[in-house]
């Protein structure tokens, strides 16, 4: 059985993985495999952290054999949806989260990119609002939404619910913080903190940008301007 842990990227997707391995033994594996998962496994601490599989199939080929699979396989996605699987799906604010991703082409991927293409989805992902829109979480069948912030700031409770959602019960209590998280991986972890990243993008000179591409998305996910 397979559970997607879906996403636009940099909403928190490996946090969520670090902790359904630390807390329930549920290792995951990246949809397009090894190839995208290259950064930690250099790093080596945070692909064990997060119980990192590894494979060479192509993403339709193994997304089959999850499904097929008698155990419940995690697979990490930032694709559009393509069935009616069961997912988690994580939603951060869209300020925060296209900041993010803005510094980590730059700085993990080292490609050259604007925040306006960002803003705009002339990247991997597209439009933070559009994959949502064809997401739409929190309306899917047998799909969990998931918000970063509650992730990152309870994660104790957004775990219980994660159980109930699973009908598993948790192996371990103790939960990794985010800082442990920024000091095994700081160019990819590179603070979490949604205040920040939306000060960032409030002084970019992009902030009316982001407004006219995502404000009925924003509204529709209960993230206010201001």
């Amino acid at each position: 059985m397979i559970l997607l842990l879906a996403s636009y990227p940099r909403s928190g997707n490996t946090f969520l993985r670090v902790l359904l391995n630390q807390v329930f033994g549920l290792p995951s594996a990246d949809i397009h495999g090894s190839g995208a998962e290259q950064a930690f496994i250099r790093n080596g601490v945070m692909f064990e952290a997060m119980g990192g599989v590894t494979h060479e199939l192509d993403p339709q080929d193994f997304v089959a054999r999850a499904r097929a699979s008698d155990r419940l396989e995690l697979v990490k996605t930032h694709e559009r949806p393509s069935g009616a699987d069961p997912a988690i799906y994580l939603v951060r604010d869209g300020r925060s989260s296209l900041i993010s991703y803005y510094h980590y082409i730059r700085n993990v991927e080292g490609q050259d990119c604007s925040l306006a293409d960002v803003i705009r989805g002339r990247v991997y992902g597209g439009s933070w609002s559009e994959h949502i829109y064809d997401w739409e979480p929190e309306r899917r069948e047998r799909t969990l939404l998931i918000r970063f912030e509650n992730l990152v700031g309870d994660p104790e409770r957004e775990l219980q619910r994660i159980g109930q959602f699973l009908c598993i019960e948790p192996q371990a209590r103790d939960v990794v913080s985010f800082q442990w998280l920024n000091d095994a991986f700081p160019e990819f972890f590179r603070s979490g903190s949604d205040a920040a990243n939306i000060r960032e993008m409030e002084d970019s000179g992009f902030e009316d940008l982001f407004w006219r591409w995502h404000t009925p998305m924003m509204v529709r996910m209960g993230y206010t301007q201001g």
